[in-house]
């Protein structure tokens, strides 16, 4: 590892840019800057570590979603669509696609927080990559709160939780 950095493999981001395809849309166009391992690219930011990536998804009538997901700096896009249903569905898929590969990258990465309670033992060596679920079209799904916040919420409400419950 150069510079406490994990190496990554052309491999590991052809799996990501596929889970892409499959989850969001296969339309769409990584950015490559012409580092090593193609368009997902690890270096050390202001805060430590940090993971990037970036593309467009390609609409229909010149329209697009460009996007940019970064671990510390949370998802960008900048988008020229129409706002329909299916174009609904596709920002909808790209930011539950964007909570699973932050929580992947935050355990790999080992940024301060993102292995709280972790169970799993995926920060421990086991490669345990969550696969992205798309959005239905039929049901609108709610966004799903991040173990990191949800321990937050519980160690800070501790008292008032227990007083809630009935315990205290």
């Amino acid at each position: 590892m150069e510079n406490n950095k994990p190496q990554i493999t052309k491999s590991e981001v052809q799996d990501w840019e596929n889970k892409f395809k499959e989850n969001v849309s296969p339309l769409v166009q990584f950015t490559n800057d012409n580092n090593a391992n193609g368009s997902l690219r690890l270096y050390n930011g202001q805060s430590g570590i940090e993971a990037s990536w970036s593309g467009t998804i390609i609409l229909n009538n010149d329209n697009y979603i460009k996007w940019i997901f970064s671990i510390q700096n949370e998802p960008f896009i900048e988008t020229k669509l129409n706002f329909t249903e299916n174009n609904l569905l596709i920002l909808t898929n790209l930011f539950n696609f964007y909570q699973a590969w932050k929580e992947e990258w935050a355990k790999q990465l080992s940024i301060p927080g993102a292995n709280i309670d972790d169970t799993n033992n995926i920060a421990g060596g086991e490669s345990n990559i969550k696969n992205p679920t798309p959005a239905s079209p039929e049901a609108p799904q709610a966004i799903q709160e991040n173990l990191r916040t949800k321990m937050n919420i519980i160690n800070n409400n501790k008292e008032r939780m227990q007083k809630l419950s009935g315990l205290l």
